[in-house]
């Protein structure tokens, strides 16, 4: 992308108000974020595309399973095919929880087997991912937020253990009792779930 096509692209908007940029490659994203495009007008990132043929499954849900496609990088392919609501709220704080803490509550050798790596290196990588997102080390300001993510997370997964005939099994009735108590907890503190 070059100045002179930044600048067609600006005579379009005036012109066009409603102009929209869709499938932009990363690095014409990056480009149109850096110069202020983004908030000026909407622009929409392009999907990467992966294939999983040959992938290890590393997890399997009520919405779809997740594959392993190198060291650094997992993907999760939805069952639904219109599951772009289902992603958006997936990608929300609670999920983050849900990752690093909330399913291993019962079970700290999961964050090993899904992430690679121990149940407390989960928990302080979550407490410093809470840190970032917020702009604070505010101590009762992370508790507030946390907290809230957990009522999320909590319902998520014992939603998800129902779903999955969990009360019929000795490791998912665990499970969701563990989410009913932490729940049982954390509803009297939390009177809201905006943040």
């Amino acid at each position: 992308t070059t100045s002179a096509g930044l600048r067609v692209v600006l005579r379009l908007k005036q012109d066009v108000d409603d102009t929209k940029i869709i499938n932009a490659s990363r690095e014409v994203y990056d480009i149109l974020d850096m110069t202020g495009f983004t908030e000026m007008m909407e622009v929409e990132r392009a999907y990467r595309v992966f294939s999983v043929e040959g992938c290890e499954v590393i997890g399997q849900g009520a919405n779809g399973k997740v594959y392993r496609i190198d060291r650094d990088t997992i993907v999760k392919v939805y069952l639904n095919p219109d599951a772009l609501p289902e992603i958006h709220r997936e990608r929300e704080l609670a999920s983050m929880y849900n990752a690093y803490c909330g399913y291993a509550a019962t079970d700290h050798s999961i964050d090993e087997i899904f992430l690679g790596i121990d149940y407390e290196t989960c928990c302080a990588f979550w407490k410093k991912s809470l840190q970032l997102y917020l702009g604070t080390e505010d101590e009762a300001r992370l508790r507030e937020v946390e907290d809230k993510a957990k009522v999320i997370g909590y319902t998520r997964i014992m939603r998800r253990e129902i779903r999955r005939n969990g009360l019929s099994t000795e490791s998912g009735r665990a499970v969701i009792e563990n989410a009913r108590k932490e729940l049982g907890e954390l509803l009297p503190r939390v009177d809201t779930l905006v943040f």
